[in-house]
């Protein structure tokens, strides 16, 4: 693995495969957790994109939802915010690969009616090449 940059909100490296030929990129992402920044974030994973065409895996918690139902408590999510983020995800070339378990992954920790719960980590993947190991056929 070699680290190809950072900063106090990423990590982006290359990976080498089994074989020379199959290299991939892994970055994890923390988002801006003040709403007037959070375009920032985007504009970070808008350049990582454009570094490499290697298949990318991005472990991240952007600090955002995809989703209305992704947020649970208090008032909802702007709508602006999750079309704007829907749309560097597909600029990005990027999918969400779902998660199970417990949606919930981040909680404030306040008593009802106070309580506010959000499902902001996952695993996003590029549409480009595969990460389907051969010896255990898992991603």
């Amino acid at each position: 693995m070699w680290i190809q940059s950072y900063s106090k909100n990423h990590i982006d490296a290359l990976v080498k495969g089994d074989k020379d030929s199959e290299r991939w990129r892994l970055t994890g992402i923390y988002g801006q957790p003040e709403v007037t920044r959070r375009k920032e974030t985007w504009m970070l994973l808008r350049q990582l994109n454009q570094k490499s065409i290697r298949p990318w895996l991005c472990l991240r918690d952007f600090n955002e939802i995809l989703h209305q139902h992704e947020k649970e408590g208090q008032n909802p999510r702007a709508q602006w915010q999750i079309t704007d983020f829907r749309k560097c995800l597909d600029e990005c070339g990027l999918r969400d690969k779902g998660y199970k378990g417990n949606p919930f992954t981040w909680c404030n920790g306040r008593e009802a009616p106070n309580t506010v719960s959000t499902a902001g980590s996952s695993m996003l993947l590029s549409e480009v090449g595969s990460f389907v190991s051969k010896s255990t056929g898992t991603a």
